[in-house]
């Protein structure tokens, strides 16, 4: 549910069509990607893609809206701490690099 909720439209275009899509809000997706990740577990192949995607959707959320990460991460926390402690246990398993990264997320939605 917490995927599909406030989607948003594209179009998707071939030669000769377009066709309207619904698609995933982009905040919602990015921290779905890291539930995504701890449900698959680190020992997984598509492990490091699922976080990579999900610090990737965080990264732009926070240079570009974000109120509309909060948003999301608000919506998500108010549905149970198991939610919150699975991307908080992905975020925990980012490279190093990311660190920085990781950080700013949790000060945003940490709030004032």
């Amino acid at each position: 549910d917490y995927l599909i909720e406030r989607p948003g439209q594209g179009v998707l275009l071939d030669r000769a069509n377009a066709c309207l899509v619904n698609l995933p809000d982009p905040a919602r997706y990015g921290l779905h990607k890291l539930i995504v990740a701890h449900e698959r577990g680190a020992a997984h192949p598509k492990h490091g893609k699922d976080v990579a995607q999900g610090l990737a959707l965080i990264d732009w959320h926070l240079q570009r809206a974000p109120h509309a990460l909060v948003d999301a991460w608000n919506d998500l926390a108010g549905r149970g701490a198991g939610w919150a402690r699975r991307v908080r246990a992905s975020l925990a398993l980012a490279p190093a690099a990311h660190a920085g990264l990781v950080a700013r997320f949790e000060a945003e939605i940490a709030g004032p």
